[in-house]
């Protein structure tokens, strides 16, 4: 999304992070004050994924007084990306084997990183300012989703996008470079979520449900206990 609203505005997206890998890509990266449309952030807390309840510090939420866009992924997939990431070194377009989605290093990721993402979305949707944009919408329906975005962004940023046509801007974004560099290819895989560890008495993906009861958005993602196939 970060580069679809830097195609649609022409204006730079920034980042609490300072990636130097993708400096190219995202001129703004590490910049997170006016200059940039949007600043890119994983908190509410210390360390990305590693949510514990604290207040957010000023850093931590990179000063934008609340006012949120908060793209929303369903859970399985977002923490099967971050699992893809984190084995293949960190890279942002790197795919694993698919061995290691029933190793004891999966299970433990994903019983710690389910309550993780529970509690990191809990805290965003109890702000005051927060614009929910489902990701799998996003995919399915990317002008209509866009246009609802850059309405967002002018509306919160009147004066730096006072010229900005919602309609026009989407098409722009949704150009022939819509998608940028830092998309992995995405093999679709038996779910590995309906896996059952050994000494388990049910599958991660029955265990998660229970878990995500508070916060899983049936009509983004449709039922939560059923995923015939799912992505990296």
């Amino acid at each position: 999304m970060r580069h679809l609203i830097q195609q649609g505005t022409r204006v730079h997206t920034g980042s609490v992070y300072n990636d130097a890998s993708l400096k190219q890509e995202y001129p703004g990266e590490g910049i997170r004050d006016s200059t940039v449309v949007v600043a890119k952030t994983h908190f509410p807390c210390g360390g990305c994924w590693n949510v514990n309840g604290q207040p957010a510090t000023e850093r931590q939420t990179g000063r934008l007084d609340g006012r949120t866009i908060l793209l929303l992924r369903n859970p399985f997939h977002a923490i099967l990306s971050e699992f893809n990431r984190k084995q293949s070194g960190l890279n942002h377009t790197g795919v694993i084997a698919a061995t290691l989605l029933t190793s004891p290093e999966f299970e433990a990721f994903v019983r710690f990183r389910v309550p993780s993402w529970r509690r990191h979305t809990q805290w965003y949707q109890q702000l005051a300012d927060v614009f929910v944009v489902p990701y799998e919408r996003l995919v399915a329906q990317p002008r209509d989703e866009l246009i609802r975005i850059f309405a967002f962004l002018k509306q919160r940023r009147p004066l730096a996008l006072k010229n900005l046509q919602p309609a026009i801007a989407a098409d722009c974004a949704l150009g022939k470079d819509a998608q940028g560099h830092f998309r992995r290819d995405r093999p679709k895989l038996v779910d590995p979520f309906q896996w059952t560890p050994p000494g388990a008495h049910e599958s991660l993906r029955a265990w998660a449900c229970r878990e995500l009861a508070g916060v899983w958005d049936a009509s983004a993602w449709g039922a939560c206990l059923v995923d015939a196939a799912t992505a990296v």
